[in-house]
């Protein structure tokens, strides 16, 4: 079943695990889907995974199975996000630009840099920027949690970073860490 999912690019919940903020004790669930497979070039693409209409997302990351090998295509990246199309969506907002050319799982980061400071490869949903380099004296970049009722787009979705026939052949499977608090 677990193949089936990856391949049908239905959603699949991994259990809860206990989390502890604080006072306040939330489970966070983990939504894994699996894309690729598709030559429909550098454009976005909904999932048929849709958050709930309140909660947290907290952290997203990719475990690549099968890569993109292209020697010709120049950097082979995802992007992760909500669906651009609905209100408040940005096709980049968990994940920005993270590099899939290599089997493994591969996680976000946070850079800065000296001349301004930017997310690295996590999306404006997951990251801040405080300060720049020419008016603080520690600009950084932070990880920030993203409150899903702010917007109306619920649906996820995933962007390859160039129109390499290598992408019909990748197999890439995405998880989102979230809560869900709809009453």
């Amino acid at each position: 079943m677990q193949n089936a999912n990856r391949i049908s690019g239905q959603p699949t919940l991994h259990g809860d695990v206990l989390f502890d903020r604080g006072k306040f004790e939330k489970f966070i669930k983990v939504a894994r889907l699996g894309v690729g497979g598709t030559t429909a070039g550098a454009s976005e693409t909904a999932t048929a995974f849709l958050f709930p209409a309140q909660g947290l997302v907290y952290d997203a990351f990719v475990n690549v199975i099968t890569p993109v090998i292209s020697t010709s295509a120049g950097a082979i990246e995802i992007n992760l996000g909500l669906l651009a199309a609905s209100s408040g969506g940005n096709a980049s907002g968990f994940l920005a630009g993270l590099a899939v050319n290599s089997s493994g799982v591969k996680a976000p980061t946070l850079t800065a840099a000296t001349s301004g400071i930017n997310t690295g490869t996590y999306g404006a949903f997951l990251a801040t920027n405080q300060g720049t380099a020419t008016t603080t004296a520690i600009p950084m970049a932070i990880q920030k949690t993203f409150i899903l009722d702010s917007v109306a787009a619920k649906t996820l979705s995933w962007t390859p970073s160039t129109s390499s026939s290598g992408w019909s052949l990748v197999k890439i499977d995405v998880y989102v860490a979230f809560v869900d608090i709809t009453i």
